[in-house]
């Protein structure tokens, strides 16, 4: 994996056990709340298109399933909607390396991103996740 930017980690080797959400959420700047009529700068290279990044490091165990959501607000701490959704995702299939995210940004986001997620059945004990923003194909 390459060098990611703290401030863009939403969490780093983090057992998703019960329905929560990830140990940080990312704050995009005053400039990148894109429904709240900020003004966006001309931010050069970091202007470019950014994904979100979830991968699987260690396999799950004793989940039925997870849906893993990417939500916004326009303030921090304040309500979250969701803004991009994975269906149920079965136990099976959460292996390490497994990617269970990597998408656009959508260029709709508002300032303050958190990911949660949402479980069927028994809680994970020992699967985790790593969760970031970064380039498309960054690993």
């Amino acid at each position: 994996m390459s060098i990611m930017d703290a401030e863009l980690l939403f969490c780093e080797d983090q057992i998703p056990g019960a329905t929560g959400n990830a140990t940080s959420d990312v704050d995009l700047g005053a400039g990148k709340d894109h429904l709240a009529a900020a003004t966006v700068l001309d931010a050069g290279e970091s202007a470019k298109q950014q994904w979100l990044n979830v991968v699987v490091g260690v396999n799950f165990d004793t989940a039925t399933s997870y849906v893993f959501n990417l939500t916004h607000s326009t303030t921090d701490g304040g309500t979250f909607a969701i803004l991009m959704a994975t269906p149920a995702i079965l136990l099976a299939t959460l292996a390490a390396g497994y990617v269970i995210f990597r998408a656009p940004i959508p260029p709709d986001s508002r300032r303050y991103l958190r990911l949660s997620w949402v479980l069927t059945g028994g809680a994970n004990t020992a699967g985790t996740i790593t969760a970031w923003i970064g380039p498309s194909g960054q690993r």
